[in-house]
């Protein structure tokens, strides 16, 4: 191939291409080397291929897409990295960091990697977890797009297609047009004739009689006013009546005011009430709450880690329920915890209750730390 074999660091890893896996002797920051002959990395030009490495029991990496351009001899298959992203670079380079430092261990007996340190542990699931996330980003992108081109379809279909025309001559458009018009305004002539008022009401006796012009006066006014003589409809009435309606209706209107005036005094006791309730309680909380010391140990729930605190935040909202929910900062990870319990049983009622949401959560030993505790801003 003309180039030299880079010296690579053991690791217990595999490399997964055309529904094979074979196993990885040794990784390099230039490429991996695998032992015996691959066929299908050797014949053709470069692979698209994945990287594996499984650690601490149930957890593996995967570092997908990568570009292989691969040669045989001595008994090996090596491998060199073509046109890396920035991702794949920052994952390659940070577990050759943290197997140089034998902070990831491979183990001599089985096909396993063990961390040494929390914090590389915290690393390795941070990488997980931002693969997971661009899933979900892809996926939801994806049924968006799907979506908008259903409501397009369905719009397309209810509003458009009905005003395609259907092959009617303009000209029975035209025929039909004016005969409805005619007909409605034949149905509105015929209306007009039967809602006319006649010039006197009948069925009253002669004295009674209200003329047109009068009765169209006080229909317009909406209501019969308090005081009508029917015989003399311009008398006005008498003074003592209109000042008996006007006292009427004031005292009406002063009822009503006072009846819909709200009790202020009786809401400011019961606004009080509330406050001296609710501060009573807090401090009986306060009081409930054990007192913790950063001198001792105690049992944790780990829900999740990440390089960035933004989502665990918006985690631990959905776990306020819980005691103790915080985001601490160690090193340069982010990790979300839950408790600070001492009896081992509490502590496993509340990791189930978690698993059921988060099932990568898992108990261990945890400080107590308030300084390393990250806060929303």
């Amino acid at each position: 191939m003309g180039e030299e074999r880079f010296q690579g660091t053991r690791i217990n890893a595999y490399i997964r291409v055309d529904d094979g896996q074979y196993r990885v002797r040794e990784l390099g920051i230039e490429g991996v080397i695998l032992e015996g002959r691959i066929p299908a990395l050797v014949e053709g030009k470069s692979k698209r291929v994945t990287l594996t490495v499984p650690f601490d029991g149930q957890n593996q990496l995967e570092i997908k897409g990568l570009k292989l351009v691969c040669s045989y001899g001595n008994g090996e298959t090596v491998c060199y990295f073509r046109e890396l992203s920035k991702s794949q670079n920052e994952a390659i380079k940070m577990l050759l960091r943290e197997c140089n430092w034998k902070r990831l261990v491979p183990s001599e007996k089985e096909f396993m990697n063990y961390t040494k340190e929390e914090r590389t542990r915290e690393l390795l699931l941070s990488f997980i977890e931002e693969e997971r996330k661009k899933k979900l980003r892809l996926l939801s992108y994806t049924l968006a797009v799907a979506l908008g081109l259903l409501i397009v379809a369905v719009f397309f279909k209810l509003f458009v297609l009905p005003l395609r025309p259907v092959g009617k001559p303009l000209e029975v458009a035209e025929v039909n047009q004016k005969e409805v018009s005619q007909s409605t305004s034949e149905s509105q002539t015929e209306q007009t004739e039967t809602e006319e008022i006649p010039d006197t009401i009948e069925g009253l006796p002669e004295d009674l009689v209200v003329s047109k012009v009068e009765w169209n006066n006080i229909n317009t006014m909406g209501k019969v006013p308090p005081y009508f003589n029917p015989v003399n409809p311009s008398e006005s009435a008498p003074k003592e009546t209109v000042a008996k309606e006007e006292q009427k209706e004031q005292t009406l209107v002063s009822t009503k005011e006072t009846l819909q005036a709200p009790p202020l005094k009786e809401q400011k006791q019961e606004v009080n009430e509330e406050k001296e309730e609710k501060e009573t309680i807090e401090k009986e909380e306060e009081m409930e709450k054990p007192q913790l010391s950063e001198s001792e140990d105690y049992i944790c729930i780990q829900v999740a880690s990440d390089r960035k605190p933004s989502w665990l935040l918006k985690v631990s909202e959905e776990l306020k329920a819980f005691p103790y929910v915080r985001v601490e900062k160690i090193g340069n990870a982010y990790t979300l915890r839950v408790g600070f319990f001492k009896e081992r049983e509490e502590a496993k009622k509340v990791l189930r209750e978690i698993k059921k949401r988060y099932p990568r959560a898992f108990m261990r030993t945890c400080a107590y730390r308030p300084k390393r505790w990250v806060h929303s801003e």
